[in-house]
């Protein structure tokens, strides 16, 4: 019976103290909310070709989108434009550099590429702004046009191929935003480019160039904040306790098997080779008036038996057995647990 009421205090303690982590940890901790930052990006091109002297064109340039003769051509004024802008305030580092590519390969087949050289036209350049949700990058880049065919036309003539060219030029703008909500920073790579075609007698410049125009919105995904460190620390500590408190409950119901197994076997071993001398009841005699005394073995009831030549009798309960002789006013009785 002890034993039960332990086990039962055992049980109650657990689900007490599981209960009470529970609302420490409910207390200890919050669930952000989804945090969110959306970010624009427009960048376009435009560019003028400026002509050598010539007796045929009184312009100095001619506009983006017209057919050019590329031995009249002096030099090439591309404007890149970006902007970069946030819907809340930030603050970003940005950097951008502008690289000329100039791309010799096999006729109608870009993938087979003969020659390939970068050329830097402007340094990478480093800014930063602060609270604040955008920037603007306008700069104007020279490109040498002459300068870039000659070196296709020598490559040409010097291995006598036939192939195709251009120089490609790219701004690559880089940015690192870092918003107060967020745990890390937005980190982002764009690139605005020209493709501008070489040794041709006609070209036109522009006919393949990428702008950008996007939007997107970038998203922190929920995290939980541990908001109260004394409710925390006792989750912790009831967690322990509770591991105490199973450990402590598994080791007692092993403890009941280990007894129970004894006693299933002992009973068993009784029956089997005693069973002419046991009858089995169903209702224990009174022991009111009379002497009862306990023996220790069932090998000393036995004894008893042979002295008072009475029948042993067994009354089997859940998890006990008891076994006793009745001569007169005296009862032998042998315990089995």
């Amino acid at each position: 019976m002890r034993r039960t009421i332990m086990k039962g205090l055992c049980i109650l303690l657990f689900l007490c103290v599981l209960a009470a982590s529970i609302f420490c940890l409910k207390e200890s901790i919050s669930f952000a909310d989804v945090r969110q930052l959306e970010v624009t990006e427009q960048g376009k091109i435009d560019y003028y070709v400026y002509l050598k002297e010539n007796d045929y064109f009184e312009e100095e340039y001619l506009p983006a989108g017209r057919q050019y003769i590329a031995s009249l051509i002096d030099y090439i004024k591309a404007n890149f434009h970006y902007t970069y802008y946030t819907d809340k305030n930030t603050d970003i580092q940005y950097s951008y550099d502008v690289i000329g590519t100039v791309v010799a390969h096999e006729p109608g087949n870009e993938a087979q590429v003969l020659y390939q050289k970068d050329y830097v036209l402007k340094e990478l350049e480093n800014y930063q702004v602060s609270d604040t949700q955008s920037f603007t990058i306008s700069d104007d880049i020279e490109i040498d046009y002459d300068q870039y065919n000659q070196i296709i036309s020598e490559f040409k003539s010097d291995y006598a191929l036939s192939l195709d060219s251009y120089l490609q030029v790219k701004l690559n703008v880089h940015t690192t935003t870092g918003y107060d909500e967020f745990e890390n920073p937005i980190i982002k790579t764009e690139t605005l480019e020209l493709k501008i075609p070489l040794t041709e007698q006609t070209i036109q410049v522009g006919m393949q160039y990428k702008d950008i125009n996007q939007s997107s919105i970038v998203e922190e995904d929920n995290h939980l904040e541990i908001t109260n460190l004394v409710f925390f620390f006792f989750f912790w500590v009831g967690i322990l306790l509770d591991i105490f408190v199973a450990l402590s409950l598994i080791r007692m119901l092993e403890e009941d098997k280990k007894e129970k197994g004894h006693y299933l076997i002992e009973l068993e071993k009784i029956q089997k080779h005693y069973d002419r001398a046991i009858v089995e009841t169903k209702m224990l005699p009174s022991t009111e008036g009379k002497q009862v005394i306990t023996v220790s073995t069932f090998e000393e009831l036995l004894d008893a038996r042979e002295n008072v030549e009475k029948p042993i009798l067994h009354y089997k309960k859940k998890d006990s057995s008891i076994f006793m002789i009745v001569d007169h006013n005296v009862i032998y009785q042998y315990l089995l647990k």
